[in-house]
Parts: C-alpha cells; sequence; structure tokens
C-alpha cells in the first residue's frame, strides 16, 4: 500500500513538473518576452505601423500616362499623351514625418491634326516634406506633401516639316496627396494625385502637371529605427 502511494506521489510530482515547464518555454516564447520585442501594452497601441516610424527609408517608384483629345474648331483637333516615370527616395525623421527626395522624367508628344506636332521631355529635381496618417488605419495610410525644385523642359517644335529646339529650367511648387495600400509593414501599393507647376519662363512658358500615379513603396529600417 505504502509502495502504490509512494509512486503515486511521485508521478504526481513529476506531473507538476512537466506542466511547469511548459508554462515557462511558453512564456519565453511568447512575442511579449523575446528580447527586442515591445509588447502590446508597451507599444501605446496606436495602430501605428513599423513602417512610418523614425529612422525608416522609403524607396518608391511611380507612373503615371494619360492620353487627351480636344476637338477644335472646323475640325481640327489635338491629341496629348503624356508618360511620367518617378522614383523617389524618402527618409522618416519622425514618426510619420518624411523628407521626399524624387526625380521625374516626362515624356509629353502634343499632335495637331493640322500637321504641327510638339515634343517635350522634362526632368523634374524635387525635395520636400511628407506626412503620413498612419493611426487612422492599420491597412490605409493617407498622405499629404509638398515639394519644392526645378524643371528641366527641352522643347521640339515641328510644323510642316520644319523643326526647332529650345530648352529652359524652370523653379516648380507642388503638392500631392494620396493613400498606401500596406500589404506587409515593409510593402506598400501607393496611389496618389500630384499638381506641379513650373514658372513661366522666356522660351517655355510655364509648365503645369496634374495627374494620377500608381505605384510601389518599400520601406527599410534603418538606424536609429529599432
Amino acid at each position: 500500500m505504502n509502495e502504490c502511494t509512494d509512486r503515486a506521489r511521485a508521478g504526481g510530482r513529476r506531473r507538476r513538473r512537466s506542466a511547469a515547464s511548459l508554462v515557462l518555454v511558453a512564456t519565453l516564447l511568447s512575442p511579449g518576452s523575446l528580447p527586442g520585442t515591445p509588447r502590446a501594452e508597451e507599444a501605446g497601441n496606436t495602430g501605428r505601423s513599423n513602417g512610418f516610424q523614425a529612422g525608416v527609408m522609403e524607396l518608391s517608384g511611380t507612373t503615371s500616362l494619360s492620353v487627351d483629345y480636344q476637338k477644335e474648331d472646323r475640325g481640327s483637333g489635338r491629341e496629348s499623351t503624356r508618360l511620367r516615370l518617378t522614383p523617389s527616395l524618402g527618409y522618416f525623421i519622425l514618426n510619420d514625418f518624411e523628407v521626399l527626395l524624387q526625380v521625374s522624367y516626362i515624356l509629353d508628344n502634343l499632335h495637331i491634326s493640322s500637321g504641327n506636332n510638339d515634343r517635350s521631355q522634362t526632368l523634374l529635381f524635387a525635395l520636400g516634406p511628407s506626412y503620413s496618417f498612419s493611426s487612422l488605419s492599420d491597412r490605409v495610410i493617407p498622405y499629404a506633401g509638398l515639394l519644392f525644385g526645378a524643371y528641366y523642359n527641352h522643347l521640339r517644335q515641328e510644323s510642316s516639316g520644319v523643326g526647332q529646339s529650345r530648352g529652359d529650367l524652370q523653379l516648380a511648387l507642388g503638392l500631392g496627396a494620396g493613400i498606401r495600400l500596406l500589404f506587409t509593414e515593409n510593402l506598400a501599393l501607393k496611389a496618389g494625385l500630384q499638381y506641379i507647376h513650373g514658372f513661366e519662363e522666356e522660351f517655355i512658358g510655364s509648365t503645369d502637371f496634374f495627374g494620377l500615379e500608381l505605384g510601389i513603396s518599400l520601406f527599410i529600417p534603418t538606424w536609429p529605427a529599432s
């Protein structure tokens, strides 16, 4: 009888030790206990994605294509095709607050049915602040920003088979707004509207761009982000 009791007590102690070991392992492996991983309550439950915290770099690439047709008097018409490619680099110096550098190549072809054709190629260099409203949503993040920079515009005009070219440098001011749709904390679809005005110069005149842009953003944590 005593032997059976001793065996039962030993078995109970082993089961208690096994249960305690399982609890310890589960505690150590929980996300809030891993080194460098903040607990949910310590993160403040702000809803902010890690991709918009200070110290994160954003690499983006967007494109825009538009075709416009305008019918004029006496049956003539104007057809304009515009393509824009824009790589950009941003850095979050504060949570949600980013400094953005972008370079755009804009190709604009204008065909007039009377036989005149214009072709302009533009390089835009711009720098400006942008703010992301990451606390509003976990997946859809609105943003808005300003741009300051310069256009270099090269224009070629053809009329009755005779062409002439000219180029000029213009100061530029722009603003934009849109959304980022997050696939993960480091990858997002970017869609937005942007308006940029190039101030009038002697040969080219003023230049305006307004369009919808689509692209991809990649967020890369750097020092001092953790």
